[in-house]
């Protein structure tokens, strides 16, 4: 293991150490949990018989990445096909990576000369011609913002469309540019990957025919959506670029009076309602969702891409959530660095930090410096 790494790792054991007794997760007994190590190994089948085996545990371990799994087992630590589901949390992932404003200062790297630029990975260095080409992403206030709007977007569908109570409802954000959403009524746990796969694109609007929501009176037309989705996307429909004139035909038929529409116009208010459609589901991975063996993060654990800890929400934290001031791990001891790639300015609690040129050598609280070595931006001198 590197050397950064293992200095890394004596801090998050430092900090599972000091504050492991924020850890918590619900009828562990019945769970897997699965590690990923500093050194790029992946433990799993395993499980804790309660919170305090599992806090020892993640003090001795120390691991990069920690998880458990949204599904309660008979015999967690048996082979899959052996283990014997009991139920499965309905799980929601929502990464900012592919949202618009993410990404701006993501670098790609190549390994073999040291050459990195912004935009897209390419597929082989441009200076030197290796292969060996990584992308180091950035987390940024943007990245954020983004993130919270999908969250806050989830939470209203599932409370207006399916009637699920915030009690219900287990937030947490990932300590890294994303949000998991769990839902643990009884009514979900026990739903087939089926099932939970045309829930998850209703949720995300995939295979809506909206132009059954139109209805036909004679050669006139009015709508006639369901509720839910459908309404949140007829109620966005003015945000939409529109002519004027499809505009005020949009409205008539909104308030229910019947209006003339030519096949073009239907066409262009069919994908009009599409798009609008697009813009107010929540982007969730839905694949994520229809899974019922996926595995979500320890809360209050550390993310071994970011250093940041794992934090439950509610929903009524949303809003004033901020992942720099609330999630760095809470240690300020001094590091001395150096910077490997460029660095954009940074907030870390309420100290600013940054900008940093390659090459600069500079000496930053632990939880600063932290970030920096994890999303590979510096190293440890």
């Amino acid at each position: 293991m590197k050397r950064d790494l293992l200095i890394v790792r004596s801090f998050f054991r430092k900090y599972y150490e000091e504050l492991g007794d924020t850890i918590y997760v619900r009828n562990p007994s019945e769970r897997e949990f699965m590690f990923m190590t500093f050194d790029g190994k992946v433990r799993r089948h395993f499980t804790f018989k309660d919170a305090k085996s599992l806090r020892e545990g993640l003090v001795r371990e120390a691991p990069r990445h920690a998880y458990y799994s949204v599904s309660k087992y008979r015999d967690p630590s048996a082979p899959m096909e052996e283990k014997g589901p009991i139920s499965s949390d309905l799980l929601f992932d929502i990464d900012a990576t592919e949202l618009e404003g993410c990404g701006q200062e993501d670098i790609w790297v190549c390994e073999r000369c040291g050459a990195y630029g912004h935009g897209d990975k390419p597929k082989k260095c441009p200076k030197c011609g290796g292969q060996d080409v990584k992308l180091l992403h950035w987390l940024d206030e943007k990245c954020m913002i983004a993130a919270k709007n999908e969250l806050k977007k989830l939470i209203n569908l599932l409370r207006e469309d399916l009637g699920i109570k915030e009690e219900d409802m287990i937030l947490s954000y990932t300590g890294n540019r994303g949000f998991h959403l769990r839902v643990v009524s009884e009514k979900y746990s026990s739903l087939s990957k089926d099932a939970r796969r045309e829930l998850a694109l209703y949720v995300i609007g995939s295979g809506a025919d909206v132009r059954l929501w139109f209805r036909k009176i004679g050669a006139l037309y009015v709508f006639d959506p369901p509720s839910g989705q459908a309404k949140r996307a007829m109620q966005n429909l003015f945000t939409i670029k529109a002519s004027e004139n499809l505009k005020r035909k949009v409205s008539d038929m909104i308030k229910g009076k019947p209006t003339r529409l030519s096949s073009r116009e239907l066409s262009l208010i069919s994908s009009l309602i599409s798009k609008s459609l697009q813009e107010v589901s929540p982007k969730i991975d839905w694949m994520v969702t229809m899974d019922t063996s996926r595995f979500t993060r320890i809360p209050n654990s550390l993310h071994g891409k970011t250093g940041f800890r794992a934090l439950l929400l509610t929903p009524s934290d949303i809003d004033e959530f901020d992942p720099f001031r609330a999630s760095p791990i809470p240690i300020t001891e001094e590091i001395t660095l150096k910077v490997r790639y460029p660095v954009p300015k940074f907030r870390i609690h309420r100290n600013l930090f940054g900008p940093y040129s390659e090459g600069e050598r500079l000496s930053l609280p632990a939880n600063a410096a932290i970030f920096l070595i994890l999303s590979g931006r510096a190293e440890i001198l």
